[in-house]
């Protein structure tokens, strides 16, 4: 995995999410703007409760916030130009399509 790539592409359950690009990150976390590929759309309301603490303040919520966590939090990869992938944590997808992440072993740029 080239973890200096400019931009990586981001699956998950073997979908392509997007492309993440203007990757930054403040050690241990990493962050970069996603592109969306079309299967992103199945997953857009999720990830905006799981990223919006303001959600939590309407009834049951809070509830339905931890059981999306616990449908989407596994198989999420990265993929750079050659090919290699590696595996990250859920990552969280804000609104204004920005990515966080952690990388599943320490990587550091």
């Amino acid at each position: 995995m080239n973890y200096q790539s400019k931009s990586l592409k981001l699956y998950f359950e073997g979908k392509l999410i997007g492309t993440v690009s203007d990757i930054t990150y403040v050690t241990p976390e990493f962050s970069g703007r996603l592109v969306p590929a079309p299967d992103f759309e199945a997953i857009r309301e999720a990830m905006s409760i799981m990223t919006d603490d303001s959600a939590d303040d309407i009834e049951g919520n809070s509830e339905k916030r931890w059981d999306m966590i616990e449908s989407y939090d596994h198989d999420w990869f990265f993929e750079d130009d050659a090919g290699e992938r590696e595996q990250v944590y859920m990552p969280a997808i804000y609104d204004d399509l920005v990515v966080s992440w952690r990388w599943c072993e320490p990587h550091y740029a």
